[in-house]
């Protein structure tokens, strides 16, 4: 913009002196000056034209330094001087054409001044710049030595790449381009540096985690030396193990730990002194489980005596077998030892067994001699009892057919949001739901099957032709008893391993409001007593005593309800 103001400036300046030329020549009178005057006009002329010529070359030169890349900013103060120089003023005069006529000359000198320093400007700025590249060069020739110091492994294009720029080492070029040659070193710098820094840090990684792997190696082979001395003390201290062989091999190891100076003497060394740790921990280990397992068989044995079972014979066999361990030199010995507690165990589990399931009978016991029969559906303790009553009378009915005379209603419940049911069967008049439904807790909304009560039990033993002597609830424990002294046994309904629970209700099908004990209710038959216990054949548990209290406790859940027979 700078520029055409000043082009402007020049051209008013013309007019100016144009006019002034005239009134000097009118003044001095066209005779005797005309050839003054044609002279005068051509010097004038060639001045102007200097000058224009001159404006032109320093705006050329201006443009082309711009253009470059030179930056505006060192170029400025020299553009407004010429601006200046334009419109510097000149003295005025009777001879005026001679004045202005230097004036442009001098002004013309002056802007070739100014050309010939935007040309030592922008040479100035090239020269910077070369220098900048030169020093990016000699930066990235260091940071490549470094790369091989480092075993960078591409280092070889880093120096194909730092031998073709090197050629921009003894060359000048325009700012621009310069910029530009500048960028193209210093991006190749920066990346040999990241890779250079990249290899130094993955090889300090790599150090640091051999350093840490010998170190752990160390530390093993350390805890595999205290481990293996460890277990060989103790079991030194056992005079009768024989471990001499254990000895000779870590007291072998010993020279080779203070020796070891490498992660493969380290590892060798920990895993020849783990290998003996190993023995002797073998050795240690199946005799304490020797001693354990002696132990369990002697605990057996007690539980076994204190059913009445003569278990003389085992004891004299667990002392031999004690006595044997004591003195075993070897796993060999051990195991041998552990082979004969294994008999005695087995033959004391069997006779523990037998024991519970034929317990002695107390003193003055009243036992009658009712079959057993365990329930074959989850829910059919009820039949199973009967079925053990019946078979007393020598009447055998299975409990299919017993539930066929009962009657099953497989009607599924009506139970409210809670999940409690409010209508189901009637347990009086016929099984209620699946005999191989699931026992449930009372917080489930469904249900599968529950049970019956006395009336179909009666009505099923009566149509098979037993004799039934009493059914109802509310039937004593002292009438049961009474009964059991005259070999009448009876089928009774109980809590659930004998825990009695809280008692609810519903109202069955048929209107009849029925208590419910789901999945506590069950049914057991009552074959005999003590003075203390009852004798009761569970089609669930087996033949068990139990104390009057819990039985009496149990047998009131269900309001005493029972079905004596013959």
């Amino acid at each position: 913009m700078f520029y055409y103001v000043i082009a402007i400036t020049g051209q008013v300046r013309f007019a100016i002196a144009g006019v002034q030329l005239m009134g000097t020549l009118f003044a001095m009178g066209l005779g005797g000056v005309s050839a003054a005057v044609a002279q005068e006009r051509t010097d004038m002329d060639r001045a102007r034209g200097a000058l224009g010529s001159a404006n032109r070359g320093f705006h050329a030169t201006l443009q082309h330094a711009l253009d470059g890349g030179t930056p505006s900013r060192s170029l400025e103060p020299l553009a407004a001087a010429e601006w200046q120089d334009w419109n510097a003023s000149y003295p005025r005069g009777f001879f005026v054409d001679r004045l202005m006529l230097d004036d442009l000359r001098a002004r013309t000198n002056q802007i070739h001044a100014l050309t010939d320093t935007v040309r030592e400007t922008q040479r100035a700025v090239e020269l910077d710049l070369a220098g900048q590249v030169g020093a990016a060069l000699r930066d990235l020739g260091e940071e490549v030595g470094a790369a091989h110091t480092a075993g960078l492994g591409n280092v070889a294009d880093y120096d194909q790449r730092l031998v073709e720029l090197r050629a921009w080492a003894t060359e000048v070029v325009v700012p621009k381009d310069a910029r530009w040659r500048l960028g193209q070193v210093n991006a190749v710098l920066t990346e040999v540096k990241a890779a250079t820094s990249g290899k130094l840090a993955a090889d300090k990684a790599a150090v640091d985690a051999a350093a840490a792997a010998l170190q752990a190696a160390k530390d093993n082979m350390s805890y595999q030396h205290d481990r293996a001395h460890g277990d060989l003390d103790r079991a030194l201290a056992i005079s009768v193990l024989q471990v001499a062989d254990i000895v000779a091999a870590v007291t072998a190891i010993d020279p080779r730990e203070a020796s070891a100076q490498n992660l493969d003497d380290y590892n060798s060394v920990a895993a020849d002194y783990a290998v003996q740790s190993r023995r002797v921990e073998n050795i240690l280990f199946i005799r304490s489980s020797t001693y354990n397992q002696l132990a369990r068989a002697r605990t057996l044995a007690a539980r076994t005596a204190g059913l009445g079972v003569d278990v003389s014979s085992y004891v004299n066999r667990l002392n031999g077998a004690q006595g044997r361990l004591d003195a075993a030199p070897d796993t060999g010995a051990m195991l041998a030892v552990a082979d004969t507690i294994r008999d005695v165990t087995t033959g004391l589990e069997a006779a523990y067994a037998n024991a519970l399931a034929h317990p002695p009978p107390p003193p003055g016991s009243v036992i009658i001699n009712v079959p057993y029969f365990a329930q074959i559906y989850s829910l059919s303790c009820e039949e199973a009892a009967l079925q053990m009553a019946l078979a007393y009378e020598g009447i055998n009915q299975s409990q299919d057919a017993i539930l066929n005379a009962v009657g099953v209603d497989r009607t599924p419940p009506e139970v409210d949001s809670n999940g409690n049911v409010v209508h189901w069967g009637d347990p009086y008049t016929n099984f209620v739901g699946d005999p191989n439904g699931y026992r449930e807790g009372a917080q489930y909304g469904s249900r599968s099957g529950y049970g019956t009560y006395y009336p179909t039990i009666a009505r099923a033993a009566t149509g098979f032709g037993g004799h039934v002597l009493l059914a109802s609830e509310g039937i004593k424990p002292a009438t049961l008893y009474d009964n059991l002294n005259n070999h009448h046994p009876a089928v009774v309904w109980v809590a659930w391993e004998y825990s009695p629970h809280p008692i609810s209700h519903y109202q069955a099908f048929d209107g009849r409001v029925v208590m419910y004990g789901a999945p506590w209710e069950h049914a057991v038959t009552l074959i005999g007593m003590s003075s203390g216990s009852v004798l009761i054949n569970n089609p669930h548990g087996g033949q068990e005593w139990v104390t009057k209290a819990t039985f009496e406790h149990a047998y009131e859940m269900f309001n005493q309800m029972a079905v004596v027979l013959q």
